[in-house]
């Protein structure tokens, strides 16, 4: 069985590559972040998709560079990493902005707990921030990197429910698990072959999906620890960018580094949707769904946001 994507291309500004992409948990508003040399107030770009199958309606810009851009699980705040690559958060009711709270410098990474307002940060450190109690609660024990825009700090997703971290560079060859509050590790995940330049978790908890840094994927089954569908999801390939579990818990959306966007079931591997020609020039930078599994964005260096109306 094939899954339907029908695509709707979103007007970006010509020649900047868009670097990231995010839909909010209802689906009804999409934020890109895009390259922006030319300081032409298209770095963020904030929709409105309140009027599709229409036109997304532009709530907001702003100038300057942003490698990644994140709306928060209640949808009341933007996470985003400025020309600075420092840490913001922007309320979208107050439009307020906050920066000195959490300091986080040459912010790399940002990404949300499904079910709450708990985020881990990766830059100079990686951190889990409580942005309910403003307050960091997880270091990740390696010594800090130092502040240069190329540093690659290790990947790490919390658990929908923020009170587990899974983090890449803490021991060799492996993914753990590490309880926040106790700061105890609770499972160990073999087979990280290779370092991780992203992760993600799904919606339900069960799986884990890693991109390696040459372009491998595995995905872990978190209640048995083990690797699953390793034939067509494994570190040996050099294809894949970014993930993004469904919500349903049953595919996961996969960009490369070629322009393709594809869906792939988990209980089995099977490619359900690989649109042909690929819908992107060069690579994929980001991928995502909407909470409810009807939307996905996809987003690159072709300086194109694709919108893809799930049926």
């Amino acid at each position: 069985m094939t899954m339907n994507l029908t695509p709707k291309l979103i007007e970006v500004e010509e020649g900047e590559a868009v670097l990231s992409a995010d839909l909010s948990r209802d689906g009804r508003l999409l934020v890109f972040g895009q390259l922006d040399t030319s300081g032409a107030e298209h770095g963020i770009t904030l929709f409105s998709l309140d009027a599709l199958p229409g036109e997304p309606r532009t709530i907001r810009r702003w100038s300057g560079p942003c490698a990644v851009a994140r709306l928060s699980p209640d949808q009341k705040t933007l996470a985003y990493a400025n020309e600075d690559q420092d840490l913001v958060f922007y309320d979208l009711a107050s439009h307020a902005v906050r920066l000195e709270s959490f300091r986080v410098k040459f912010c790399k990474w940002i990404s949300y707990a499904w079910h709450c307002s708990r985020l881990v940060a990766c830059g100079t450190r990686t951190h889990v921030w409580d942005d309910d109690a403003k307050a960091i609660v997880w270091t990740h024990p390696s010594a800090p990197l130092r502040e240069h825009a190329s540093i690659q700090p290790p990947a790490c997703a919390l658990s929908p429910d923020g009170r587990i971290v899974a983090a890449s560079g803490i021991e060799p060859v492996r993914i753990v698990l590490v309880d926040i509050e106790t700061n105890e590790i609770t499972a160990r995940l073999e087979g990280a072959t290779e370092p991780a330049q992203a992760m993600t978790i799904d919606p339900s908890g069960r799986w884990l999906a890693m991109i390696g840094v040459r372009g491998g994927i595995a995905v872990w089954d978190l209640r048995s620890g083990d690797r699953i569908a390793s034939d067509v999801l494994n570190l040996e390939d050099e294809l894949y960018w970014c993930a993004a579990f469904h919500p349903d818990g049953e595919h996961i959306a996969l960009g490369t580094w070629s322009g393709f966007v594809r869906v792939i079931r988990l209980n089995d591997g099977e490619i359900v949707f690989d649109p042909d020609p690929h819908p992107h020039d060069g690579n994929v930078r980001e991928v995502a769904f909407s909470g409810d599994g009807k939307l996905l964005v996809s987003c690159g260096d072709d300086a194109k946001g694709i919108l893809w109306m799930v049926q």
